[in-house]
């Protein structure tokens, strides 16, 4: 049974008017004598950040997915570490961050088991349920670019994405439905990938912590700097241990924190900012202490592989607290697998983070003993990153796209 291009209503053949809302179905009849019009059957899925849509004959459902993930997952997140903090005096900031990280996953979880339930009740079943139900009248505009689909209505654009099949069954079915209404274009490829352009990210923070690192290690203390940074670096000293597992677990344990702090988008660049300050103050008190130059000590740290190793987390860390707030652009077939799910690629990419620091803790610890010797901790370290970049390099940009 056909159906008004206008207002989704079933109309017989004989009619020429939609009975319902007064829409010629001259073009309607034309188009079906040539080629049979597709039918969006099953429902074309659109998902967003909040929102999933079944795109159908009748109209567009939107069912909601019971709260803005994100921030859910900082609330809970800084609810439940704020409070553990307070019971046992670790630091509140990195605690809220590691319970996010792990239950963004869980949350995200729960919402797609709920769509999928709901994703398969019949459109009918759906709208008997209380499912919100736009009306293909009240859809304005709607445009297509390759994944991505947007429409405005009375209150509003949306965007969201759809699987590249579905684009093709809008494109051929809408345009009998919203006809000048809807317009679809090709995608405009990206002039850079997603990795490349996160590599750049990670690049461009790397060079601005270390020049910040550089900057405060060679210009002079400022009132009271030096006294202060003195007894701040004899307390770091005192508090690694004698034994050697003690020294990298605190090592380690500081680095992450760092990290945790560095991957709050925005204010954890400041945070590096900051903490790169502080590195550079630190490592001029060594130079005080040792009766050498800065420079130098910048010099030492900088020929071992550590220094770099660990220098280049806290960059990767900042990078991927951006783009857990960019990875919007998902499909609900994306969605729907935990192993594509945002949520769950950030998680992953925390925990490759913290291992990059776990070895870079290593490495700080085997240096000393090994004297001019730890040079040599060059060559596993590079033969390491380049197997793991050409081994997962497409893992990583399917990651993050």
């Amino acid at each position: 049974m056909p159906c008004c291009p206008r207002c989704g209503k079933e109309v017989l053949p004989t009619d020429q008017f939609c009975l319902n809302c007064g829409q010629s179905l001259e073009r309607l009849y034309n188009q079906s004598e040539s080629t049979p019009s597709p039918q969006l059957a099953p429902p074309v899925p659109a998902m967003n950040t909040s929102n999933l849509y079944l795109i159908g004959e009748q109209g567009l459902l939107k069912i909601g997915t019971w709260f803005p993930m994100i921030a859910v997952t900082i609330g809970l997140g800084t609810f439940l570490g704020l409070t553990l903090a307070i019971i046992s005096g670790l630091n509140g900031v990195s605690l809220s961050v590691v319970i996010s990280l792990i239950i963004a996953p869980i949350i995200g979880e729960v919402r797609a088991r709920r769509l999928a339930g709901l994703a398969k009740l019949s459109y009918e079943e759906l709208a008997k349920a209380g499912i919100s139900t736009i009306p293909w009248p009240s859809i304005e505009v709607m445009r297509v670019a390759g994944r991505k689909l947007a429409f405005k209505t009375d209150r509003g654009w949306v965007s969201s994405t759809v699987e590249t099949a579905d684009a093709e069954r809008l494109g051929n079915r809408v345009p009998s439905i919203l006809g000048e209404k809807f317009a679809r274009t090709p995608e405009q490829p990206p002039r850079l990938s997603p990795l490349t352009k996160f590599l750049l990210l990670t690049l461009v923070i790397l060079v601005a912590s270390e020049l910040i690192l550089a900057a405060a290690s060679l210009s002079p203390f400022l009132v009271g700097e030096q006294s202060h940074y003195t007894t701040l670096y004899n307390n770091t000293e005192a508090s690694l241990g004698s034994t050697v597992y003690q020294q990298w677990w605190s090592i380690f344990q500081n680095n992450v924190q760092v990290a945790l702090y560095g991957f709050v988008p925005a204010l954890g660049s400041f945070f590096l900012a900051f903490s790169s300050y502080n590195t550079g103050r630190i490592i001029q008190v060594i130079g005080v202490l040792n009766h050498v130059s800065p420079s130098a000590v910048l010099f030492v740290l900088f020929i071992f592989p550590h220094t770099w190793v660990e220098e280049l987390s806290y960059p990767l860390a900042a990078a991927l607290g951006y783009y857990s707030f960019t990875w919007r652009h998902q499909s609900y077939a994306e969605f729907s697998n935990w192993k594509t799910r945002a949520s769950t690629k950030v998680t992953l990419g925390f925990a490759v983070v913290a291992l990059i620091l776990a070895i870079a803790a290593t490495l700080e610890v085997s240096e000393p003993s090994l004297g001019l010797g730890a040079l040599l901790l060059w060559v596993p370290v590079l033969l390491g990153a380049f197997y793991a970049f050409v081994k997962l390099r497409s893992g990583i940009t399917a990651a993050l796209s």
